[in-house]
């Protein structure tokens, strides 16, 4: 029931934002830069970026629901809501900071953010991929696990939270504060830790020596830094 809630919400958000684009092209979104081209550029990634997070869960329920059973370790899920909460509150929190001019950046930084948003759309889409059928909205280890080593998760062991990260970032930059895209930062890296935690409980209980291994030669979201 949760995850129905969660896709519906996430189609609203999608739907919202499609609106908010064709109607509000000189409200918020002219914050992200003076000229139509920049408003209209951030206004597409804000839907592709949305349109994402709507593939991403609808995937989880349809690897889930192809999943024969689950392994027998399944860690207690902390559920994606205090993510999603976090998220829309670091996003209302950067619009907020630009609308009120609280730690506004120079112009030139729309394109670091652009940059930083468009890198963690697409990582965000070839980590989903790269996990193919053990990718899971809920905290859980599958029949048949096994530690995936391939792609960004040859460095990172949580590149899918690396790239909201990245998005994250992304908008804060593009709209020129700095104050949001840190705020945002934190709000997401408080939950975003407390979800790994338990993903890597319940890989260590079921894969062993084989995902200790693993922790020692990869980061948790940076390479060579977290």
């Amino acid at each position: 029931m949760f995850y129905r809630f969660l896709f519906t919400a996430l189609a609203a958000g999608w739907l919202l934002a499609l609106f908010h684009f064709g109607w509000g092209i000189f409200g918020p979104l002219s914050w992200f830069g003076g000229s139509v081209g920049r408003r209209t550029a951030c206004g597409v990634f804000w839907l592709v970026w949305m349109g994402i997070l709507v593939w991403r869960s609808g995937r989880g329920q349809m690897t889930r629901g192809h999943a024969q059973e689950r392994g027998q370790n399944s860690e207690r899920d902390p559920s994606l809501l205090p993510i999603i909460i976090a998220f829309w509150v670091g996003i209302s929190l950067e619009f907020f900071l630009r609308g009120w001019g609280i730690g506004t950046l120079p112009g030139w930084f729309y394109w670091l953010g652009m940059t930083a948003w468009s890198g963690g759309m697409a990582l965000d889409v070839c980590s989903v991929l790269t996990l193919g059928r053990f990718f899971s909205l809920r905290v859980e280890v599958r029949q048949g696990h096994r530690v995936v080593q391939s792609g960004p998760y040859r460095l990172v062991r949580h590149p899918i939270y690396t790239a909201g990260l990245l998005c994250l970032l992304g908008v804060g930059l593009s709209l020129g504060t700095w104050a949001g895209a840190v705020l945002a930062l934190l709000c997401a890296f408080a939950a975003y830790s407390r979800r790994m935690a338990a993903e890597e409980r319940a890989l260590l209980v079921t894969l062993g020596e084989e995902y200790v291994a693993y922790r020692k030669r990869s980061w948790r979201l940076v390479p060579f830094v977290y």
